[in-house]
């Protein structure tokens, strides 16, 4: 279709413009909604500042009211007309341990309702996605690896992904930044015996990757652990 909508989009950190967007069609399982109200929230800095890897432009804005104008197909339950709402969290992965317990809410790849949503988090787009092409809006060209287990740039990184198996699935956890740089401890599952947990702190400039650094370590089950406590997130491995 050819009709478009007008938005205040971000073409970078800080860098705010209107702009005529396409009106898409929605997917299966989605809805179009024709925005009434949005507030302002704190949490919006996340997408205004940059912080997260994000594949700009990017519209930001994640408490909005409007009313349902298009049905994808396979949804259920709603009707053109209707007046909903839409919030920060906007999907679930329903495979980590909250989605398996009902948990979503706390899902560990939660979708984010202006940051992630037309583009995704870098490393989900990567690694569980295999979206090489939207991959590479996320990472530099020049893209610095420090890691002793990935071979040097982009190209290496990526020609590593594609020779692990299907089964390989990455879970965030805990995300900390600090101006251009980012930690994310995280969990690599379903590629090797013991899975991997790593803090991997990237340089991150116009939501694009540019350095990498890692420390990793085999996730440890109840009975190896010292502590008594796991790793990564609230229980041990199975």
């Amino acid at each position: 279709m050819n009709a478009t909508y007008r938005a205040i989009e971000l073409s970078g950190p800080g860098k705010f413009a209107e702009a005529r967007k396409p009106l898409l069609d929605p997917g299966p399982n989605q809805v179009r909604i024709r925005v009434e109200a949005c507030g302002v929230c704190h949490s919006d800095s996340a997408t205004v500042d940059g912080l997260f890897p994000i594949a700009w432009p990017r519209v930001p804005g994640h408490e909005v009211v409007g009313r349902i104008d298009a049905l994808g197909s396979g949804v259920q339950g709603w009707a053109v007309g209707q007046r909903v709402g839409v919030g920060f969290l906007g999907g679930f992965c329903g495979y980590c341990e909250f989605c398996r317990d009902g948990n979503l809410v706390s899902c560990r790849n939660q979708e984010y309702t202006g940051i992630r949503h037309d583009g995704g988090y870098a490393f989900d787009t990567l690694f569980n996605k295999r979206d090489y092409g939207a991959a590479e809006k996320f990472w530099s060209p020049n893209y610095i690896q420090h890691s002793a287990h990935i071979p040097p740039g982009r190209d290496g990184l990526f020609n590593l992904v594609k020779t692990l198996p299907p089964t390989l699935k990455y879970e965030h956890g805990t995300i900390v930044a600090d101006g251009e740089f980012v930690i994310i401890h995280g969990r690599f599952s379903g590629f090797l015996s013991v899975n991997w947990i790593a803090a991997d702190i990237l340089r991150i400039n116009d939501g694009v990757l540019l350095e990498h650094w890692d420390v990793i370590q085999g996730e440890a089950t109840k009975k190896q652990s010292k502590s008594g406590l796991p790793i990564f997130g609230d229980r041990f491995p199975l």
